[in-house]
């Protein structure tokens, strides 16, 4: 089997790795500071204070490094990753604040790059938003349904605040809220096996990657690569009741460059600057994806099912978060990285289960029995859940675990089968109680193909 590998976290992290011969998975992942509702109000601009400290972290770096004197893109880079380093250590920038600043503010810069280079400011039909650099005003076009203006200054960190990036608003502790329904009850088993099957039948096997380890070049991947990954992505968010994403052609770059460096060295969160083929752009998407030596449209079933992560199956519930999007696909054909860490994403699910409820497809099923069933919330504290499954109402034992926070969720349940496993036809009606609101849902498992 291909090894596989993840990071989950937000800026502030404590790393942790964890090597899983028997199964040849190898685990690399991180956990915010915090938990729960805690861990929330670590984003960068949620907080009192912040928006001052990062308006004098721009004056200072451009004071040490102004942008229209700098001729290499590296250089900028280096010099204004110094200015936060020490802007951090002097703590008058918060350490949360620490990837965002250096992202948005340096490598999503016009600084050393060619003249015309401009911030692009995007918002897609649902009126997210997001910002880019493009290498002139011309190229700075809307998305199908959405609206692109020129940036106000050169670079994305206050370049479309106004418009495409606005502060998150802070997160209030966790109140219990009324039980939702994760998946449209509308949809029947002629619509999911349709969906599944039609998806399936789209995906290329062709990635066609352009780059190359030796000289270093991060190269591309064919279009449909990258579309089929977020196919794939969709399907599953789709599967769960949750809205589809879209992928970021920065978040895209950036991932490419990150998977460049997992090729030609090792899976690694927090890739070393003697790493060959380094550069910044590929080390900051390595702190916000999901990792794994195995193209990107491979990895997306080993990431559902999460074998040897039992602590906190966080590949699964970064792909179905509330937060999810837009997302970053890199790939090369022996390593990907997949952008999920920092999405703009605001489904209000309070809820989300894998297996969803419905019909579900048993090739979806894939490894759950193994590495269990998951909910995950960002709302309701499942940390005392008692689950219930029966299956034509004889009892079907399972075994609950509480997961870690901070993986797409703030609290999640991993729910593993004991002495069981699932079946084609058979309805598994789920209860789980403890928590401040009963959750009870149905899983039937059909054949689509």
């Amino acid at each position: 089997m291909n090894a596989v590998g993840w990071v989950g976290w937000g800026e502030g992290s404590v790393v942790k790795s964890s090597h899983i011969v028997g199964v040849s998975v190898v685990v690399l992942f991180a956990i915010a500071q915090g938990r729960g509702a805690d861990a929330a109000l670590l984003r960068c601009g949620a907080n009192t204070g912040d928006a001052q400290a990062i308006a004098s972290l721009l004056s200072a770096a451009e004071a040490a490094c102004p942008c229209t004197s700098s001729e290499q893109r590296s250089s900028y880079v280096r010099c204004f990753a110094g200015v936060v380093r020490n802007a951090v250590h002097a703590k008058t920038l918060p350490s949360y604040c620490r990837a965002t600043v250096l992202s948005q503010g340096a490598i999503r810069s016009t600084c050393g790059r060619r003249w015309g280079a401009t911030t692009c400011c995007r918002t897609n039909a649902a009126g997210s938003g997001s910002c880019s650099v493009v290498p002139s005003t011309a190229e700075c076009t809307a998305n199908l349904g959405g609206t692109a203006t020129v940036g106000t200054s050169n670079n994305c960190l206050d370049s479309c605040a106004a418009t495409t990036n606005p502060a998150p608003t802070p997160h209030p502790t966790p109140t219990p809220q009324p039980t939702a329904t994760p998946s449209p009850t509308s949809v029947n088993t002629a619509q999911v096996c349709q969906r599944w099957n039609q998806d399936q039948a789209s995906i290329s096997t062709t990635l066609s990657w352009t780059g190359n380890t030796s000289s270093c070049v991060a190269g591309d991947i064919a279009k449909a690569a990258r579309a089929s990954t977020l196919t794939l992505v969709n399907l599953y968010r789709y599967l769960a009741g949750l809205p589809s994403v879209a992928d970021d052609s920065t978040l895209d770059a950036e991932s490419q460059a990150c998977a460049l460096m997992m090729d030609a060295n090792g899976l690694s969160h927090d890739p070393p600057t003697s790493w060959k083929c380094y550069s910044a752009a590929g080390a900051l998407a390595a702190g916000r994806s999901d990792l794994a030596s195995t193209n990107a449209i491979q990895a997306m079933s080993l990431y559902m099912a999460d074998f040897g992560n039992a602590t906190t199956i966080g590949h699964r519930r970064w792909i179905l978060s509330n937060s999810l999007g837009p997302i970053g696909i890199g790939s090369t054909n022996r390593a990907s990285c997949l952008w999920v860490v920092g999405g703009s994403g605001r489904s209000p699910r309070a809820w989300t289960a894998w297996p969803p409820p419905g019909d579900v497809p048993f090739e979806a099923m894939y490894g759950l029995d193994s590495t269990g069933w998951t909910v995950q919330s960002d709302s309701i504290d499942l940390s005392g859940a008692k689950v219930t499954i029966t299956d034509g109402g004889q009892n079907r034992p399972v075994n609950v675990a509480s997961l870690a926070g901070g993986y797409g969720s703030s609290y999640a349940i991993a729910i593993r089968p004991s002495g069981w496993t699932s079946a084609v036809g058979h309805t598994y009606d789920v209860s789980i109680t403890g928590i401040p609101s009963p959750i009870r849902y149905s899983v039937q498992i059909v054949q689509c193909n």
